[in-house]
């Protein structure tokens, strides 16, 4: 059960390292303009979902939420840096507008 676990969790880097390079030097705007680049990163983050199913069952629910956290964080910081440059909310400007973005969906 172990071998599996670790198996698990080198798809998941593996393909978050492959996420990494499809990425790095893009903008989002080339990655919207990119079919093949929008279908090799959608297909990575398919199987990082599918390989934490995998383990969230056989893992501490506490430890797979930080993976979860993690990974979150990770791709805030990327977009954060993306938009360097670029107007800065506050806090709370950030919250109205994370509260709006959820009343849209």
């Amino acid at each position: 059960m172990k071998d599996e676990i670790l198996k698990y969790l080198y798809d998941v880097k593996d393909a978050a390292l492959a996420i990494k390079r499809f990425v790095e030097g893009k903008t989002f705007d080339d990655y919207k303009e990119n079919a093949l680049l929008q279908s090799g990163v959608e297909r990575k983050f398919e199987i990082v979902g599918e390989q934490n199913r995998k383990i969230a069952v056989q893992i501490p629910i506490e430890t797979f939420e930080r993976i979860e956290e993690i990974s979150e964080n990770y791709a805030l910081v990327q977009l954060m840096k993306e938009n360097e440059g670029e107007e800065i909310l506050g806090v709370n400007e950030a919250k109205a507008y994370y509260d709006q973005l959820e009343k849209a969906q």
